[in-house]
C-alpha cells in the first residue's frame, strides 16, 4: 500500500484514530484545532454554539454551525490520523466521527467568543476605534474585509470636521421626502448605530421606514443606511405568517450574525411575540430545527421594517422608532432632480460616509459621552442615551421629537380596546359580565378570528385574559370569581390613588343637580360646625356636628339643590355621596350606613353613572348584610324601634336591615 502521509502536510500533528481513551483523543484534538485557530480566526463560540465563519459568493462573512461534518473536515485539515493494523503499522484513515461527536457534546468548548461580525471600522466597549481587519477579543468582533482606505479619525475632532461629518449626512439624506427633522435623525440613527453597537450596553429598538404611498423609497432608505456598515444593499426578511415561523426566521438571521436585519415591506399588521422578545433581549434563546437542544445566539444586529402605513401591535409599537417619508404625490416614483444617483453614490462614497459616522461618535466621546438630555425610553435606556448624546454633541436636533405621535397613531390596538372598553361601559357600567354577553360589542372591533360563534367567544374570553389589569385611558378590566363554570369580568374605573400613581383620565361624572366642594387637603382634624358649600345645580351644604380626627363624619346635614329643608343624613351616605360625585380629596372610613335618602332613593331617582353607581353600592350592602346578621335580642329594631313584621325597608341604619335579614332567616 502506498504511504500517503508522505504527501500529506508534515507540519501537521499526528493523531490516533483508535486511541480507546476518547475524552484524551477529543481534548487532544480540540488543543490542534485551538492551536491552528489565527490568522485568521474562523472557529467560534457563538452564543452556546460552536461555529465556524464562512464567506458567500457575495463576499458577505457568514456563520455556519460547527456540525460533526464540518468538524470533521476541520480534523482532516489540520490533523493526519493514523489506525495501527493487526501487525501494529500505522495506516492513515479518516478523522473519526465518534471522536467528533463528543467533541460537540462537552460544555463549553473554549473557543474565541463572537457576539458580531462588522465589515467596517467600528467603535468598541471601551471607546476606540476597531481599524484593524480580524477578530477583535475586547469587543467580541470580527472585522472581516480587507479594510477602508480612510481619512484619519481626530482624537478630538474639530469644529470643522463636525461640520463636515454632517455635511455628507446632508448629502446623502437630502433627496429623501422625510415628513419631519425627527424622522430624518431617526434615520440617521439606525446608520450611525452599527459603528456605536459596541457603547450600546443593551437593547435597540425597531427602525420603522413607512409612508403613505408605494414608491417613496423606503426600499432605497435601507439599502443607503445599511451601505456604510456592510459595504452592501441590505439583505431581506420577510414577514412571517406565525409565531413558529417567526422564531426560525429570527434565529437564522441571529444564527448567521447579520449586522441589518431587513423586515422589507410589511403588509399586515406586525404582530409577533418572538419578534417582540427578539427586539429588546439581550439574547435570543430558540430549539435547533430537528432537535430537542435550545442555543441562545447574542442579539447585536440594528433592526430595521418598511411598509406603507403599516399596523402595529402595541408591544411593537413600544419597541419602535419612526421614519416617515411623503412626498405629497399620487406616483412618487415619478419624481426627478434628485441631487445623487442613489445608492450608487452611498457605495461609491462609502470610506467618506464612514469617516463622517466614526466622527460624529468620536465628538460624542471626545465631549466625555454626555448622556442625551431627554427621557429615555424603558428597556432603551443606554440607546437613547447614546445616539441622542451624539446628535446633541453635534448640535443636530429632533431625535425622538415625533415619539408620542408616532405611538398614538401606530399603537392601533389600544385604540381597539379603548373603544371595545368604552362601548362595554356604555352597556353594562360595572356589572359583572361574561364573555358572551360581551360577544356583540366586541366582533365589531376586535379580532375574534373566522371561527364559529362559540370558538369566538372563546377567543374573546383568552383576549380579555391577556387585558386584564391593563388601563385604557380611566378604564381597565377585572377578573372576577367562576359563576357555573363561566368566569366573570368587569370594569373599573380609577380611583383617588389610581389618578395619584397612573396617568390622568377624564373625571366621573357627579350626581345630577348637586357636587360636594370640599377643601383639598384633608389631613388636619375637621372642626365641629364647619359648613361646606356649593354645587352647580344649587347650594349645598354639609353641617359638620361632631369632631372628626380621620373625616369619619357621624352627622351632617345635606341642603340638596331641590328641597328646602335639610335632611338628616349619617356617614354612610356622605362616603355614597363622596363616592357618586368623585371627589377624590375625601377620605372617610369605610363604614356604610343608609340613611332616609341613601342609595334606594339614588338608584330610583338617577340616570345614567349615577344610577349604576347606587345600584353597585346597594349589591355591596345586600351582601354585606346578608353576611354579617346582628343579634338584636328581640323582635324590635335598637336603632328605631320597627317591628320586624313591618314590611319594607325603615331606612334608619344598618341595624334595620341587619335586623330585617335575621328574621327572614329566623332568627330572634
Amino acid at each position: 500500500m502506498t504511504d500517503l502521509r508522505l504527501a500529506w502536510d508534515d507540519s501537521r500533528s499526528d493523531l490516533w484514530a483508535s486511541d480507546p481513551d476518547l475524552e484524551a483523543i477529543s481534548q487532544a484534538t480540540w488543543e490542534v484545532l485551538r492551536s491552528a485557530n489565527h490568522d485568521p480566526v474562523h472557529l467560534f463560540r457563538v452564543g452556546s454554539v460552536p461555529s465556524r465563519l464562512e464567506f458567500s459568493d457575495d463576499g458577505s462573512p457568514v456563520l455556519r454551525q460547527l456540525t460533526v461534518e464540518r468538524l470533521r473536515q476541520e480534523m482532516s485539515v489540520r490533523a493526519t490520523w493514523f489506525k495501527r493494523d493487526a501487525s501494529g503499522a500505522e495506516q492513515p484513515c479518516r478523522p473519526p466521527g465518534d471522536v467528533a461527536r463528543n467533541m460537540l457534546a462537552q460544555p463549553d468548548i473554549r473557543l474565541p467568543i463572537l457576539e458580531r461580525i462588522v465589515e467596517a471600522p467600528v467603535f468598541g466597549p471601551d471607546g476606540e476605534i476597531e481599524t484593524e481587519p480580524g477578530y477583535h477579543p475586547s469587543s467580541k468582533t470580527y472585522y472581516a474585509g480587507e479594510g477602508l482606505a480612510l481619512a484619519p479619525v481626530p482624537t478630538t475632532p474639530s469644529s470643522t470636521d463636525v461640520a463636515r461629518a454632517v455635511a455628507v449626512f446632508n448629502n446623502l439624506f437630502n433627496d429623501f421626502p422625510f415628513a419631519s427633522e425627527a424622522d430624518r435623525r431617526n434615520a440617521e440613527s439606525a446608520m450611525l448605530l452599527p459603528f456605536a453597537r459596541g457603547l450600546v450596553s443593551d437593547a435597540t429598538p425597531l427602525h420603522l421606514f413607512e409612508a403613505p404611498t408605494p414608491g417613496t423609497g423606503k426600499g432605497l432608505l435601507a439599502d443607503v443606511v445599511a451601505i456604510p456598515s456592510t459595504g452592501r444593499r441590505a439583505a431581506t426578511l420577510t414577514e412571517a405568517g406565525n409565531e413558529e415561523e417567526w422564531r426560525k426566521r429570527i434565529t437564522a438571521q441571529l444564527r448567521n450574525g447579520r449586522a441589518i436585519t431587513l423586515i422589507d415591506n410589511v403588509r399586515g399588521r406586525l404582530e409577533s411575540a418572538a419578534l417582540s422578545a427578539a427586539i429588546t433581549s439581550p439574547t435570543w434563546t430558540d430549539r435547533l430545527l430537528g432537535v430537542s437542544e435550545i442555543v441562545a445566539y447574542p442579539v447585536r444586529t440594528t433592526w430595521i421594517a418598511t411598509g406603507n402605513n403599516p399596523a402595529l401591535s402595541r408591544e411593537i409599537a413600544r419597541r419602535t422608532v419612526r421614519c416617515r417619508m411623503d412626498a405629497g404625490l399620487d406616483h412618487p416614483e415619478s419624481r426627478t432632480g434628485f441631487l445623487h444617483p442613489l445608492p450608487d453614490w452611498a457605495q461609491a462614497n462609502r470610506a467618506e460616509i464612514v469617516w463622517a459616522c466614526l466622527v460624529l461618535i468620536q465628538n460624542w466621546i471626545a465631549a466625555g459621552r454626555p448622556p442625551w438630555t431627554g427621557t429615555p425610553l424603558g428597556s432603551l435606556e443606554s440607546w437613547c442615551r447614546t445616539m441622542g448624546g451624539i446628535f446633541e454633541a453635534a448640535g443636530l436636533e429632533g431625535f425622538l421629537d415625533n415619539l408620542e405621535e408616532f405611538r398614538e397613531s401606530s399603537d392601533e390596538e389600544s385604540a381597539m380596546w379603548s373603544a371595545f372598553l368604552g362601548r362595554w361601559w356604555d352597556s353594562y357600567g360595572e356589572r359583572e359580565v361574561i364573555a358572551p354577553e360581551l360577544f356583540e360589542l366586541a366582533r365589531d372591533g376586535l379580532d375574534l378570528g373566522s371561527g364559529n360563534t362559540k370558538s369566538q367567544q372563546t377567543t374573546l374570553g383568552n383576549l380579555l385574559a391577556q387585558q386584564r389589569d391593563r388601563w385604557y385611558g380611566d378604564l381597565r378590566i377585572e377578573r372576577h370569581g367562576l359563576v357555573q363554570g363561566r368566569r366573570r369580568w368587569c370594569l373599573s374605573t380609577r380611583t383617588r390613588t389610581d389618578r395619584e400613581t397612573g396617568p390622568p383620565g377624564p373625571p366621573r361624572p357627579p350626581l345630577p343637580g348637586a357636587r360636594v366642594d370640599l377643601p383639598a387637603e384633608r389631613s388636619t382634624p375637621v372642626s365641629a360646625g364647619q359648613s361646606l358649600e356649593g354645587g352647580p345645580g344649587g347650594p349645598i351644604s354639609l353641617s359638620i356636628h361632631e369632631e372628626a380626627s380621620r373625616v369619619d363624619l357621624r352627622d351632617v346635614e345635606v341642603h340638596p339643590s331641590g328641597p328646602a329643608d335639610p335632611i338628616h343624613h349619617r356617614n354612610g351616605d356622605l362616603i355614597a355621596l363622596a363616592r357618586a360625585m368623585n371627589y377624590p380629596g375625601i377620605q372617610l372610613e369605610d363604614r356604610v350606613v343608609v340613611g332616609e335618602t341613601g342609595w334606594e332613593d339614588f338608584a330610583a331617582t338617577a340616570s345614567g353613572d349615577a344610577r349604576a353607581e347606587a345600584t353597585r353600592e346597594l349589591e355591596r350592602l345586600e351582601t354585606l348584610w346578608a353576611d354579617d346578621p346582628v343579634d338584636t335580642g328581640g323582635k324590635s329594631c335598637p336603632e328605631c324601634g320597627a317591628q320586624s313584621a313591618e314590611p319594607g325597608y325603615h331606612g334608619h341604619g344598618m341595624q334595620c336591615r341587619r335586623f330585617r335579614a335575621m328574621e327572614a332567616a329566623g332568627g330572634s
